[in-house]
């Protein structure tokens, strides 16, 4: 018998979310996010518990997470597991530090532009025209359409995750990779832009490409 991506139960205090300790990040997002659609506006306003059980996420999956929850309009807890974090030695100095992140609700359109010191996430499209820039990763649920620049200090570890990834100019630190003219493509499923060998690579989104 196949074990659910995810279970939700309810109880006093709102509801818990327990994650499969099996199957990939991806399925479990899908998942979670076919139920959230399903109950319509019924969670809104509920706490929620997350617990990871012996699952580990890394920054990225667990951002992703808290951010469909969050747009549910659910205060999202965490419990359990561990979120495994970048070493501190692959990053520059200057962004030793904890780093932050700014979450964007809605659709950015032409003309609006997002510049963060740290890590943004976007529960919504980012459509040509628009611009994201950030110090840190960059994370968009929905279609990226539009500019990002991630690593914008020189982080060459940052990275560029979106639901559908057809940027008009898409940066990584001081690497450029451009969207090839007439290109059709549409994956379907998450990817993600990240450094390989001094360049701009976008490869179909797995815990197993991030934890490298």
């Amino acid at each position: 018998m196949v074990k659910a991506p995810l279970t939700i139960k309810g109880n006093n205090s709102g509801l818990t979310i327990y994650l499969s300790e099996e199957g990939e990040f991806v399925q479990i997002l899908e998942a979670l996010r076919d139920k959230l659609r399903e109950s319509g506006a019924f969670f809104a306003g509920a706490t929620v518990s997350v617990q990871l059980g012996r699952r580990e996420l890394s920054w990225m999956e667990l951002s992703s997470l808290v951010g469909e929850l969050e747009g549910a309009g659910l205060e999202v807890r965490i419990g359990g597991g561990e979120v495994k974090r970048k070493p501190a030695s692959a990053r520059p100095s200057e962004e030793a530090k904890e780093t932050t992140t700014q979450l964007v609700k809605g659709t950015l359109r032409s003309g609006q532009r997002i510049h963060y010191d740290g890590n943004v996430v976007i529960l919504g499209d980012v459509n040509p025209g628009a611009e994201v820039v950030a110090t840190g990763d960059i994370i968009v649920l929905g279609a990226c359409r539009g500019v990002c620049h991630a690593g914008a200090k020189g982080n060459t570890t940052s990275s560029v995750l979106a639901l559908r990834l057809k940027p008009t100019q898409l940066r990584i630190a001081d690497f450029i990779a451009r969207s090839p003219d007439n290109e059709v493509h549409d994956s379907g499923v998450p990817e993600v832009a990240r450094m390989k060998n001094n360049t701009v690579v976008i490869e179909t989104y797995s815990s197993e490409i991030m934890a490298r």
